[in-house]
């Protein structure tokens, strides 16, 4: 049965998706074992290569300009604080903490992370927060309706279709902020590791865009080797 989940996983989803519910399929059936459940082991599937897809600001100023308010607040969670798809749905009056415009995250691993809002989203967020259920996604409120994960996919691929950018997914978002607070910071990937939440450097790697043709080419040049003249052939 294992099996043919993984099956159906790898005819409908990305590699990269099928290998992080594999992992996690995995961790499930080893603690099931632990408690006497029969051991199981999910067949190997591969990580697939870390996608390099970045937003442009233009791009994203777009987005912003032409999407809801709901859609607004996603986009600037994903964008401006580097949330995961789940992790922007998650924000709700009752995580928000209004007085110093943070809000508490339960991340990918189960930790609470407090994430500091920006003035942007903290202006979006302020009318969600004195009417309707605390515990319900701030979006869902700003959207006066439900707001499944489906219903927001659906409505960014609307947007993005709609100007012709859909070649972007939300997730791109947060490695775009990601790349620039590698390069703002000074290239310290700690500081990258510790705003994205992740527990492993390693995931903090995959994230990180490769270098332009461009950036190669200024790196070359700082080598200098160009500049240097060739002393004659080796005797």
């Amino acid at each position: 049965m294992v099996d043919g989940i993984v099956a159906e996983w790898r005819r409908r989803l990305s590699r990269n998706t099928v290998h992080s519910y594999t992992c996690q399929l995995r961790a499930l059936l080893r603690t099931l074992a632990e408690h006497g459940a029969p051991k199981i082991i999910p067949p190997k599937v591969p990580s697939g290569k870390p996608r390099e897809v970045l937003a442009q600001q233009k791009e994203i100023d777009a987005m912003l300009a032409l999407a809801a308010p709901w859609l607004r607040l996603f986009i600037l969670l994903c964008w401006q604080t580097a949330l995961r798809f789940s992790e922007a749905l998650a924000v709700t009056p009752r995580s928000y903490d209004r007085e110093t415009q943070t809000a508490a995250i339960r991340t990918k691993g189960g930790k609470v992370r407090v994430i500091a809002m920006t003035e942007g989203i903290a202006e979006l967020i302020r009318p969600t927060l004195d009417y309707g259920d605390p515990d319900k996604p701030c979006i869902a409120l700003l959207k006066g309706s439900r707001c499944s994960p489906g219903a927001v996919r659906s409505a960014w691929y609307k947007l993005t279709k709609s100007l012709e950018l859909t070649h972007i997914n939300p997730h791109d978002l947060r490695r775009t902020t990601a790349t620039a607070l590698y390069h703002a910071s000074g290239h310290d990937i700690r500081a990258v590791q510790q705003y994205l939440g992740h527990d492993e450097m390693s995931s903090t790697l995959g994230y990180l865009a490769p270098l332009t043709a461009e950036k190669l080419g200024d790196l070359a040049s700082l080598l200098n080797f160009h500049k240097r003249t060739p002393k004659g052939p080796v005797q």
